[in-house]
């Protein structure tokens, strides 16, 4: 796997391992045709402010200036890679849920229109540390709220997103730092790294050298 250290590096107040990967959330600015048409529909509803453009605006401006200027300054990092697992953050450095590399079955790329950036879903092979993930990093709110969470992360709920949706978790774009089919990719690289140094086998030069590309990170 990645080269291993017992040196530990600070990232914005938490201490993470040095051999970990830390993704930053850059797919939180439209790239692309999303881009385009962002900017397109943001000139069209200046030009017909006295039409009606001016409840429309508010849509570009939301997705060109305010989500990545709040993505930058309260979500430093969104994915981590550690060597057992993949841990997702949300804002303020806050831990969500994590899965371990061999709780992963199949990654999907899910998108509803080829116009519009693909998320990843991860099909799991056991909910149960999932689950305790969800529960462990929930914000309480009580009432109606706690309820939505409790039915959210019930077996009901798992197994009726693994019908429709053929997975249980997801990874939204916007916290990919990569193109998604890049970012799944990833994944199964590096889950399959995890997978080979824990059973004692060796990973061929070709799938040492895509790992390396992939992660940045040198294979011991």
């Amino acid at each position: 796997m990645a080269q291993s250290s017992e040196n530990e590096v600070s990232t914005e107040n938490l201490i993470i391992p040095e051999n970990a990967l830390v993704i930053k959330p850059k797919n939180a600015q439209p790239k692309g045709f999303m881009l385009f048409f962002m900017w397109a529909f943001l000139g069209i509803c200046i030009v017909t402010l006295p039409f009606g453009g001016i409840f429309l605006i508010w849509a570009p401006i939301l997705a060109l200036f305010v989500r990545p200027r709040k993505y930058k300054a309260r979500m430093p990092k969104s994915i981590v890679f550690y060597e057992d697992r993949l841990q997702t953050y949300t804002w303020d450095n806050k831990e969500s849920w994590s899965v371990p590399w061999e709780g992963i079955n199949k990654v999907y790329l899910i998108s509803h229109h080829w116009a519009f950036p693909k998320s990843i879903g991860l099909r799991l092979r056991r909910h149960d540390r999932w689950q305790a993930s969800l529960e462990k990093s929930r914000q309480r709110r009580g009432g109606f709220w706690d309820k939505l969470h409790a039915f959210n992360t019930s077996k009901a709920s798992v197994m009726l997103s693994r019908m429709i949706v053929k997975n249980e978790a997801v990874l939204a774009n916007e916290h990919f730092d990569r193109p998604a089919k890049e970012f799944a990719e990833l994944i199964f690289s590096y889950q399959h790294m995890y997978m080979l140094k824990k059973f004692n086998m060796e990973a061929s030069p070709m799938q040492k050298a895509r790992y390396e590309q992939l992660t940045g990170m040198t294979v011991s």
